[in-house]
């Protein structure tokens, strides 16, 4: 069983921590998109600002005062460029090579065809953003506004995620234990216990019992292995009880038994026929019946029922020590429904029989004889 509690807790570990990983990288997925796209309508929004800036205060006044689109720079973290409508820079804030040549063509392109939207361009390079929209001021002057964005490595993102899912899997775990730990005392110690009353079982001990706590499933499988070794038990003690009253049947009758099984060894020779033929088991028992019997008498007769497979009924005159005697043997097949397990030898000592008819017959002779002579005697 404690084999079964790790198999139990190794898989409650397994599902959760496949469950977590599948988690993390779908949430790893899902924040990463968040994020920029966050970051994207962040940008957009101040990018609306500044043009909004720039055409409320007046393009000329901006740029002999760009201590505005400085201020912006450092506030929104990112570089402002101002570009005429001949497309030419006007204003670059930031790193000197924050906007190409290329990148402001391109953009105060397609700016110029959609005027009244921002337009935003990613790079293949370190997170890089570029908006760009068009502008008017209260002076009629056109231009546009481009505002570069750097968004930081995600992997600050990716690490709080991770961290998150760390420590939920640590308190995913310690549940885990907790439950499994429940779920052993609930479920796992009573299936213990009918185990273990079932090996009894098994070894012939049907007193063990288990034991009833619950009136769930497992408290109706012990009351039903209880159940079972009740009956079991009282089988058993009816079982001993007749074998019992069989064993001392056989031990106290009058007439001699040998049982021999199906493959001629004696299962049983009982106390009558010990001491009419004075031998003991040592002799007969767990030994071929012709090794057993020193009478061809009855070899012979057991050979007959093993050949035919009928009732045979004989008797014998055998001789035991000094003296012979007569005995009438009742041989048997063991077995029902055609099952042949053996046959059963009944040894009936008509030795006292025998005498009584011969003195009948010695008698009735005696009287026959004193009775002709006087009959002759008269005819005469």
């Amino acid at each position: 069983m404690n084999k079964f509690r790790s198999r139990l807790l190794f898989t409650f570990v397994s599902l959760i921590v496949f469950i977590l990983v599948g988690l993390g990288l779908l949430l790893e997925t899902v924040f990463e998109n968040y994020y920029i796209d966050h970051a994207k309508e962040r940008m957009v929004k101040e990018t609306e600002y500044v043009a909004v800036l720039a055409e409320e205060q007046g393009f000329d006044d901006v740029l002999k005062n760009p201590y505005v689109f400085e201020k912006l720079e450092e506030k929104i973290q990112a570089s402002i460029a101002f570009v005429d409508d001949k497309k030419k820079v006007q204003y670059s804030g930031g790193e000197q090579s924050a906007f190409s040549q290329g990148i402001i063509k391109e953009l105060s392109s397609e700016t110029s065809k959609q005027r009244n939207k921002v337009i935003t361009k990613e790079t293949d390079q370190n997170n890089e953003f570029y908006h760009a929209v068009f502008v008017q001021d209260v002076a009629g002057k056109q231009g546009y506004i481009l505002v570069k964005s750097t968004i930081e490595p995600l992997k600050a993102v990716h690490q709080k995620t991770w961290g998150l899912l760390i420590i939920g899997f640590v308190i995913a775990c310690l549940v885990v234990v907790f439950l499994g730990m429940k779920i052993t005392g609930q479920y796992i110690r009573p299936i213990e216990s009918v185990t273990k009353v079932a090996i009894e079982l098994a070894k012939g001990n049907y007193k063990a019992r288990a034991y009833e706590s619950h009136s769930d499933e497992t408290g109706m499988l012990s009351k039903a292995i209880n159940i079972l070794a009740r009956n079991l038990q009282e089988m058993t003690l009816e079982q001993e009880m007749q074998q019992d009253r069989l064993h001392t049947l056989i031990e106290n009758m009058g007439s001699g038994m040998i049982l021999i099984d199906s493959r001629g060894y004696i299962n049983l020779v009982n106390r009558s026929y010990k001491e009419t033929f004075h031998v003991t088991d040592e002799e007969y028992l767990d030994r071929l019946y012709y090794e057993s019997f020193h009478h061809p008498e009855i070899i012979e007769l057991v050979e007959e029922i093993f050949m035919t497979e009928v009732k045979v009924r004989k008797q014998m005159l055998l001789p035991l020590g000094i003296e012979r005697k007569h005995f009438e043997v009742y041989g048997a097949i063991i077995g029902t429904n055609h099952e042949w397990k053996g046959i059963v030898l009944v040894f009936h000592d008509i030795t006292e029989l025998k005498k009584l008819e011969q003195m009948r017959k010695d008698f009735l002779a005696n009287v026959s004889h004193e009775l002709k002579t006087p009959i002759t005697s008269i005819k005469g």
